[in-house]
């Protein structure tokens, strides 16, 4: 088979130069319309995705809100144990002292009033004896109670026989 060049160097290099600028110019087109296309779907895909924001921004603040009321009763709950628990440890053993008060009267003693102060460890005990053997008695009970010391009695607890209305001051141990 025969072929014959027709075409003159120069011109093959034009026919060249002239073809790659059609493929780029076909290439861009393409791509200008693909860029086009993209855009006209992606328009209804940003107003979606804008409402999807601001419905959670919306529902972050909501759950912001009830989460505060949540927090706040938490730490409402949390000041209360911690003042339970410092009351606690605080607390003195009233029930040991009150059992040691009972045991140390005898049945003819009666007790009506019992004050008590922590930070100085004093306390006032007034009652009434039947007798001032009985409270000669309880007295003696009290110096005896591991829970009490320093007991003291004045003499005007002792000047009648019988019917004594009587007060008595000391130190919780």
């Amino acid at each position: 088979m025969i072929s014959l060049n027709l075409i003159s160097p120069q011109q093959q290099h034009y026919l060249k130069i002239r073809y790659g600028h059609v493929l780029i110019k076909n290439f861009l087109g393409v791509l200008i319309i693909l860029s086009v296309a993209l855009a006209i779907v992606s328009l209804p895909l940003q107003r979606q995705l804008n409402n999807l924001e601001i419905n959670n921004a919306a529902i972050k603040k909501s759950i912001a809100g009830q989460n505060q009321e949540t927090t706040q009763k938490i730490s409402v709950l949390n000041q209360k144990i911690l003042d339970l628990t410092k009351i606690t440890v605080e607390a003195y053993n009233w029930n040991r002292l009150l059992l040691a008060l009972a045991a140390a009267a005898p049945q003819d003693v009666a007790l009506s009033d019992f004050s008590a102060n922590l930070s100085s460890a004093d306390f006032t005990l007034k009652g009434y004896a039947k007798t001032r053997e009985g409270l000669i008695a309880f007295k003696d009970n009290l110096d005896k109670a591991a829970v009490f010391s320093n007991i003291q009695s004045p003499l005007e607890n002792y000047l009648e026989k019988q019917n004594i209305t009587f007060s008595i001051s000391g130190k919780i141990k």
